[in-house]
């Protein structure tokens, strides 16, 4: 067994290199026992202490309140675009205050933008280190790899909503979480791909400078609308987890007699 150790949580055995368990993935300081002194039957002992609740609560405000913030951003911002461009085909004095105007608007958007990104990785990152600590079991990641994973560009696509619906199906089976996770990325990703592919389209359809330029700010509008969708559906899949992690850590601290940690 130099080789390989054996998780204690489901008697799978694994190599030397690994960290974590190839089957439950927990932790090897956590899980690894002595092969030679294992039961055969019943529960097997932990060899270290398993991860405390800690809540999420204040971490879901903060990151629920910095993507409203984006969203009400976002939303004046496409106004300020449909001023700049009327006042463009218009030939207003004022376009040149509309234009300020409108870059000061995307600057802030950009920092709210973010931020909320900011706080929400760090929202997820508890909520998967907290996962062990309310009974479901370990995640697919570490809180750690929960965090960094939202700032990988186009990979965050992908993995982001795998590390939720890992989280989902492990708090509630069977519940509404999936929806949720399909409708808020649906939302998110739709924002920015129908400007992206849409715009260009709409720009060489149109028979004039004027008629490119309506087409793209109506395009430009459909993309914020769908992020805003995207966005408030994102709220709520937070809201439903914070429910049922909640449930799950009063009933395993009900049953157990210990305070649950609020840092």
């Amino acid at each position: 067994m130099d080789n390989a150790w054996v998780c204690g949580s489901c008697r799978s055995i694994n190599e030397a290199r690994q960290g974590r368990c190839y089957r439950c993935h927990a932790p090897r300081d956590l899980a690894a026992v002595d092969p030679e002194t294992m039961p055969v039957t019943g529960t097997i002992p932990q060899a270290g202490r398993a991860p405390r609740y800690r809540s999420s609560s204040i971490r879901a405000g903060v990151a629920r309140n910095l993507i409203l913030l984006a969203l009400v951003v976002t939303v004046a911002g496409g106004l300020v675009a449909r001023l700049v461009a009327d006042r463009l085909l218009g030939g207003s004095a004022a376009l040149g205050a509309s234009i300020d105007l409108f870059t000061v608007v995307a600057i802030v958007q950009l920092a709210a933008v973010a931020l909320a990104l900011v706080a929400w990785a760090a929202w997820l990152s508890r909520v998967v280190g907290n996962l062990p600590a309310v009974g479901a079991g370990y995640p697919n990641v570490t809180p750690r790899a929960a965090f960094l994973e939202n700032f990988v560009p186009f990979l965050n696509f992908l993995r982001v909503p795998a590390i939720l619906r890992d989280v989902v199906r492990r708090l509630d089976p069977g519940g509404r979480g999936d929806a949720l996770i399909a409708a808020a990325w649906l939302g998110l990703v739709g924002g920015i791909l129908v400007p992206r592919f849409a715009g260009p389209v709409v720009q060489i359809a149109s028979p004039d400078v004027g008629s490119a330029v309506d087409a793209s700010v109506v395009v430009a509008q459909v993309g914020i609308g769908f992020q805003v969708a995207g966005g408030l559906f994102l709220i709520a899949l937070m809201g439903w987890i914070e429910g049922r992690m909640r449930a799950r850590a009063r009933d395993i601290a009900g049953r157990s007699g210990e305070e649950l940690a609020h840092a």
